[in-house]
């Protein structure tokens, strides 16, 4: 068997862990999956500032009648219910394809209903220097809907929060992190489509909804430059 087969192999029996207790340690995650079948590996992550558990890690099991029996039921860590799902490799992952322009700033979906802008903020400041970050209200009822936008000092931070994609959880939920479209590449890309469209001459060649999600990045960006500009 050749080395890349091998390192495939692996990989499909690499489980993401989430949702852990802050109490769980490497050891006690260890051992709860021992139980389950051998281990051939087992890592918390912790930040790298405080040493804390992030509360989610990576376990790679010897076989797949052990992936089968973790995956077929609940698993109880220290009291907490896991979120165990397959590890997706690097090479295939949604961060690997993300746009490949560099930007600062992050397009954050998925956010829990009691997020705040300090905890929103405090959670992104572990991959670098934050200049701007913003939790969308709704205008009515003055909460969260739910995403929002940070902005770092520089494109290396992007960069780190979309490298750790299936580990961005604040308060215990996964966040949804993209980088956000620049203003100019989404009116292009807007422009594109009504060009389509005329060119065309049938709907339902490009989706309504399409044109839908540009129109709402396009109206999201402009609000959010408003806001930052105040």
């Amino acid at each position: 068997m050749q080395h890349s087969e091998i390192q495939q192999l692996s990989a499909s029996y690499k489980l993401f862990v989430g949702g852990l207790s802050p109490h769980t340690t490497q050891e006690s995650l260890l051992s709860h999956f021992s139980i389950l079948g051998k281990v051939k590996d087992c890592v918390l992550m912790v930040d790298r500032n405080t040493g804390r558990s992030r509360c989610f890690g990576f376990v790679t099991m010897e076989d797949q009648d052990a992936i089968d029996a973790i995956l077929s039921s609940d698993q109880i860590v220290d009291g907490k219910k896991a979120d165990c799902k397959r590890a997706v490799p690097k090479e295939t992952s949604p961060a690997s394809q993300q746009p490949m322009f560099r930007t600062k700033k992050v397009f954050v979906g998925g956010l829990p209903s009691d997020i705040t802008d300090e905890s929103f903020r405090q959670y992104f400041e572990q991959f670098g220097a934050v200049e701007d970050s913003v939790v969308m209200l709704d205008r009515d009822s003055g909460r969260p809907r739910g995403f929002g936008f940070v902005t770092f000092f520089d494109e290396d931070s992007t960069e780190k929060v979309l490298e750790n994609l299936e580990g961005n959880h604040i308060n215990g939920k996964w966040i949804d992190c993209k980088k956000a479209v620049p203003k100019q590449i989404a009116s292009y890309s807007m422009y594109g489509l009504n060009q389509m469209y005329e060119h065309c001459g049938a709907e339902e060649f490009v989706p309504d909804a399409l044109r839908q999600v540009h129109e709402h990045e396009l109206d999201q960006s402009e609000k959010h430059e408003s806001i930052s500009n105040n």
